[in-house]
């Protein structure tokens, strides 16, 4: 006998086919430079790696289009907050900072992963930071030295020592059929 869905799957069924066809009639999912991009109440609609695959990501941020990051973020502990996915340009000079940050996205956080998509404005190298925001305070929480007090994760996991970590050792490739990723939370 086949599941029979729930309210709440029929509703985030309703509300993601809206939202992309919303998205499709304003010709764009791309958020300008600089621009935040925000999901609340969405954790219904995004789904770890292992029930789709890294691949097939099904959640309302992702449109299968060109250059897309799909992004699965490992290591989730807890489903509060907002995981947020700050996307770098390959500028060594301003890598970890407002200037070389290209977007911003939130989504609601889900355990054990949050599975999510983020929009390229063309092929390339970029580096992702990635953070669990627990308090859904918009900004991550820093402790003695600066250090990050909530759950964060760097494209490639490079080396942190005495100093932010380099660039070139965060770079990963966008081709233009996409690319998926899996970034590990440290805690």
């Amino acid at each position: 006998m086949a599941k029979r869905k729930t309210a709440h799957e029929n509703w985030a069924q309703n509300i993601r086919a809206i939202m992309l066809a919303a998205a499709a009639a304003m010709g764009s999912s791309l958020p300008a430079q600089g621009q935040e991009v925000e999901g609340e109440g969405l954790e219904a609609m995004s789904s770890t790696a292992n029930e789709l695959g890294a691949s097939q990501i099904d959640h309302v941020s992702c449109n299968r289009g060109e250059h897309e990051i799909r992004l699965t973020v490992l290591g989730v502990k807890e489903a509060i907050g907002l995981m947020t996915a700050e996307l770098y340009r390959n500028d060594p000079d301003n890598f970890l900072e407002r200037e070389g940050r290209i977007s911003k996205t939130r989504f609601a956080a889900k355990s054990p992963a949050t599975s999510f998509c983020i929009q390229t404005p063309a092929p390339g190298s970029y580096a992702l930071v990635v953070y669990h925001d627990e308090n859904a305070n918009k900004r991550i929480d820093k402790g003695a030295f600066g250090i990050p007090s909530e759950p964060w994760a760097i494209s490639n996991d490079p080396p942190i020592r005495l100093a932010p970590p380099k660039l070139k050792d965060s770079l990963f490739e966008v081709l233009g059929n996409g690319t998926s990723i899996e970034m590990e939370l440290n805690d």
